[in-house]
Order: structure tokens, then sequence, then C-alpha cells
């Protein structure tokens, strides 16, 4: 969980209520204008995979539709959902140690399971040798391999996680007595029979993969949604888990994680491991490797290696109370211990051994040392096991999503980046990801038999609500990109940051120096089939926002009309894109186009307006607002005013 300082926030936002004249007719031009998009006829498939002798369901399994280079896995439960173009379409399935299999999309319509074989092999193809020094020359040949490989790719990929908490202990400092209920807050650890594991989230994201070769360069957030219930303790969020996982890579050394073979030339690998051969079928080889010593500082786990290329298939990796630890506390004064985790790498060769998926699982012991989230005065220290499971998968190769348009140039964990790239319900619904398991369903309350859970977090205002707690409002995440609202206008802070500066800024050098707005327009494009849905949004950007002159009426108002003369060109924009069929270098040169204008615009009201000192220009352009907008700005101020002064 890493952890980012937000920045001071040098605006904030109130709320205000704007009247709108003649809604209706507005109401009515919306409901206009709004596209309508013709979807070819697909077919939907839902079918579960399963071992042909025990029927138990088989997790991972890749299910591509032939001849198209689409596809996807199924979840832990075996379950899978894919979206062909017709029933004539050809599913393949392929898990390894097991036959591939070809069915008709027809076939799966009828009969909703789907069963695999495990291969056989004549006795003759078990390869002997006197000494297992050709396994540490298997491994070292396949380090190479994989070493040399620099070739460039992108794809779309997945990331769920989920954690649950059992609570273990409790401990406060300072016995509290409620004033209200007149009771104490005592000390308590959780009996075996009493320590209930809890769901305290399920994330789900989106992303676009770059890689070199079989490593994971960096991801690029497309989207994501989550579900978090009330907690009975403290909140318990995992921050960048993703990133973390993503990263990692087998075979080059990472001071956040133990090590593993793949890391060691053979010399040194021979020090550090023990190799034995579990199988060898005539084409794959099946290794098992763990340290000599040291287990908390080494991975043991077992290896598939492809003999004809020595491509690695798949790699596990398993590792208890490790010494190193990619995870740290959000606080300082907090503590991670006992630190166990299994991971599991696999690399599919039907598409140039690239990552297919990672699956991980890893549990510790985490002490909080803080005030409840609900009550300051309330000193406590709580100790919870925390236990995550996680997948990220690869798909798509090439054909990477389109990211939203929106420039930001800090390293945000997922949460938030959730609070500023609003949830796209289409992209979900349009994307054949991984299922969540029944009984995630059943936790988020997904009544539909299969279908993934909306989003439960309620973002409002460049942060995340969660439920209410002794009439009070629990945060996280207040962020700085506010979104452009009717209802809300935004004023300078209070107190100011540059309170200590000179008031003779006139005379200063460089007025630009006093002074930086910026307004951004956050474009979501989401490509279903032959249509493109395209959304827009208005968004102050308060991290890179400061204001030195000194405030007066017109000044307040000034932060306003900047903001709603952006919002009036991007109206624009969202009307020329809703009223006309585009491509996407087409919407492309629209939304820099709009750029360019919003810029133009209001640098010219900025100049005009003498950065909201000139009376006569500040009531033209409030006048512009006004007659595009509905929104008198002057007269908010000068009502906010008057009711301050009563």
């Amino acid at each position: 969980m890493f952890y980012l300082r937000v920045l001071l926030m040098h605006v904030i936002i109130i709320s205000k209520t704007v009247k709108f004249k003649d809604i209706k007719y507005r109401i009515v031009i919306m409901c206009l204008l709004l596209p309508t998009f013709n979807f070819a006829q697909q077919v939907k498939i839902i079918a579960t995979v399963k071992d042909s002798d025990t029927a138990e369901p088989l997790a991972y399994c890749n299910v591509s539709v032939s001849g198209t280079g689409k596809g996807t896995i199924t979840n832990s439960d075996g379950v899978f959902s894919i979206t062909v173009s017709s029933e004539n379409d050809i599913l393949v399935f392929s898990y390894l140690g097991y036959k591939n299999l070809t069915i008709s999309a027809s076939a799966l319509l009828k009969n909703k399971n789907v069963f695999l074989q495990k291969n056989t092999y004549e006795l003759q193809e078990v390869e002997i040798h006197a000494d297992n020094d050709y396994l540490y020359k298997i491994l070292s040949n396949s380090r190479r391999k994989v070493k040399s490989n620099y070739d460039q790719n992108i794809s779309k990929s997945y990331y769920c996680v989920e954690t649950k908490a059992t609570p273990l202990e409790v401990i406060y400092s300072n016995p509290y007595y409620d004033s209200v209920n007149n009771f104490a807050l005592i000390n308590h650890v959780y009996e075996k029979e009493r320590q209930s594991e809890e769901t305290v989230e399920i994330l789900e994201c989106l992303y676009n993969a770059t890689m070199s070769g079989a490593k994971i360069n960096h991801f690029s957030f497309r989207n994501g949604k989550a579900f978090i219930p009330p907690p009975k303790e403290n909140y318990f969020l995992t921050l960048n888990s993703s990133k973390a996982m993503g990263q990692f890579c087998y075979f080059e050394e990472n001071e956040n994680f133990p090590s593993c073979p793949f890391q060691y030339n053979k010399r040194t690998m021979k020090k550090t491991f023990n190799l034995e051969l579990l199988s060898f079928d005539g084409k794959n080889y099946h290794i098992k490797f763990y340290p000599y010593d040291n287990l908390r500082n080494h991975f043991s786990g077992e290896v598939w290696i492809e003999k004809k290329t020595s491509q690695v298939l798949n790699i596990s990796l398993s590792v208890k109370n490790a010494e190193t630890c990619p995870l740290i506390p959000l606080f300082e004064i907090d503590t991670i211990k006992n630190f166990n985790m299994d991971v599991s790498y696999s690399f599919n060769p039907e598409y140039s051994y690239l990552p297919d998926y990672t699956f991980f699982n890893y549990d510790f012991i985490y002490v909080s040392r803080r005030d409840t989230i609900v009550r300051e005065d309330i000193n406590k220290r709580t100790t919870s096991k925390i236990s995550s499971n996680g997948l990220i998968y690869y798909y798509d190769y090439n054909k990477p999503f389109i990211l939203p348009y929106f420039t930001y140039d800090y390293d945000f964990n997922d949460y938030m980046l959730m609070t500023f790239i609003p949830y796209n319900k289409v992209l979900w619904n349009s994307n054949d990801i991984v299922l969540l398991t029944t009984k995630q369903k059943q936790q988020i309350g997904v009544n539909d038999e299969y279908g993934n859970a909306e989003n439960q977090l309620n973002i409002k205002d460049g942060k995340i609500i969660f439920e209410k707690f002794f009439q009070k409002d629990i945060s996280f995440f207040e962020f700085h990109y506010v979104f452009w609202s009717t209802d809300k206008r935004v004023i300078l802070s209070s107190p100011s940051i540059y309170d200590n500066i000179s008031k003779d800024v006139d005379k200063m050098q460089f007025p630009s120096d006093l002074y930086n707005l910026k307004v951004q327009i956050l474009l979501d494009v989401t490509e279903i089939g032959d249509s493109i849905v395209c959304k827009s949004w208005t968004i102050f950007d308060t991290m890179e926002t400061f204001y030195k002159y000194a405030e007066t009426s017109n000044t307040k108002a000034f932060f306003n009309i900047y903001f709603d003369i952006c919002e009036i060109e991007r109206r624009k924009m969202q009307k020329q894109l809703d009223e006309n069929k585009y491509t996407l270098s087409e919407i492309e040169a629209i939304y820099y186009s709009t750029k360019a204008e919003m810029e133009k615009i209001s640098k010219q009201f900025v100049m005009e307006t003498d950065r909201g000192r000139d009376d006569k220009n500040m009531k033209r352009w409030n006048k512009y607002v006004l007659e595009n907008l509905g929104i008198d700005n002057l007269e908010l101020v000068k009502n906010t005013e008057k009711r301050k002064n009563q």
C-alpha cells in the first residue's frame, strides 16, 4: 500500500442553489440530442469448464474464439463469459496439462458445461538422468531466453483483488466513557470462535499494460469500481497492489520480494536452490525448486518449461513469513508482520509466450496504532489478520483501451484515480472480463445470475464518501479535481496560504506569477462494436491553481466565470460529438480543437477583465455566462455577502 502525500488545496467548493429558466425545454433538448447506437447482433455465452474425471472446476482456463484473437479466462469457479459474433463461431479451450478442446458456440448455448481431459503419455517418453545438473541447465537456458526478449507489446488488462479481515485484538489506551450512553470502551481479545472473517473490499480495475517481452513496464488506468462495506473497526484498503504485483518480474531481482532461481546465473543458482524433476511428458518439464536455507528470503515453487523453445509456460512461487514485503502501511506508526504469499504467472504459447495472467494471494498481521476514523478522541490499537487474493489478466494484445483524455502527472493509486475518472458502465458491460465468483456476487448483492457489480463507492466532489457514523460523513482521498456543476461554486480557501505575501502586487514585474487557473476537459471515449460513445466533463484542477491578488466581490466571481466559460466550450464539443458519427482520429481532432478554443477564450476573459478587477468587463462576461448557462455569478456573490453580513 504505497502512500502518496496530498498537496495543500488552494481552492475549495461550496454549495449554492442556482436557478435555471425554461428547465422543461432544456430537458427536452437534451433528450433529443442523446445518441442512438445500432449494435450488430451478438451472442453472449456463459459456461463452466471442468475436469472430465473429477468434475472439479478449472480456474483460469484459456477460452478463445478461433481465428479472431479474442478470448478470456475462467474465474476461480471455472466460469467464463464471452461474446461471439454468431452461433457458428468456434471456441478453443486450453489448459496446462490438459488436451485442447474446440466447441461450437451453438453447442455451448445448449450445454453450459465444458469437460477437459488430462494429457496421457507413454512411459518411454520420460527422461532419466544420473544427476540433476541438467535441470539447472534447463532453467539457465530458459533464463537467457526470456532475458533476451525485448519485444514491445501493449494489452488490455483486468485486475481484481478481494481483501478479507479477521479482528484479533482491540486495545484502548485511554478508556472512554460515552457522554450519552455512559458506557466504557474496554480492551477486547477475540476468542477463536468469534474471529469472524469478513470481506472489506472487492476492487476491479481496467488498464493498458505495456511490456517488454515477459516484463510488465507500466499500467495505465482506464476505469475502476469497488465494493467496500461499513467496517466494524477501521477501514482497510489495498492502494497499489496492482502495481506491486504486476510489475514484479520473476527473472529480475527486486528488493521488495524474495528471490527465485531465474534471478541467478547457473553457478549461483546451484549454490542457492535445489531442483527436482516432478514430471516430463515429452513436451514440457515440470520442475520443483526450493532454497537450501534462509527460507524467508527465497521463494520455493514449481515451473513448467517447454522443451522445444525453453519458454516458461507457468511459474508458481511461495514464501512463508517473508523477510521482505512489497506492501507498506499507510501510516508509519502502523505495522505489517508475518507476511506470507503465493503467486503464479502464466504465459500463453498461442500469443508468443506473452503474459497471460498473474494470480496471487497473501496474508499478514496488520497492527493499526491510530485513532478511530469516527472518533478522534479515542486512542486504540487494532490487530487484524488481512488476507487478499487477486488476479491480473492480460488480453486483446495490441488492441489497447482508448485512455481518458486528461492530463495528470502524479503517481496516483487506484482509489484516487476513481475519484476523477468516472465509472463507465458501458465500458464494463462491453468487455469480456473475468467474472466475479458466485460468493463474491452474494457479498456485493448482485441479483442477476451472472453480471458484475455496479460501482458501490459514493464519489462526490473529488472524494470517496463512506457510511455515516455518529452523524458524520467519513471520506477518503479528498482530492483536488472539482467537476463543474450547476449548484457548486468555487471560492478561495480561507485562510489562504498566500496571506503573508505583499499586498502591493501591482508593482510585481510579472503578473503571471500572481495567478494561475487551470481547467481541463475530461473526455471518455468507449468503442462498442462499430459505434463510439463519448462522454465529457469540465474539471477545475486545483492542484495547479493559485491566486495572489487581493480578494474582492469581482474576484470571487472571477474563478467561477472562468470555470463556466470552459464548461460552455465543453458543451459545444459534446453537442458536436452527439449529433454526428466520427472516427477516432476525428474525435481526437475535435477534442484538441476544443481545448485550443477554450484556452483562447479563457485567456481573452482573463486579459479583458484584468484578472477579475475590471468591473465593466466582468459584467459583460457575467452576462455571457448567464445567457449560455443561466448562472449569474455576480448576483450569487452579492447574495452570499448579504447573508454573511446579516
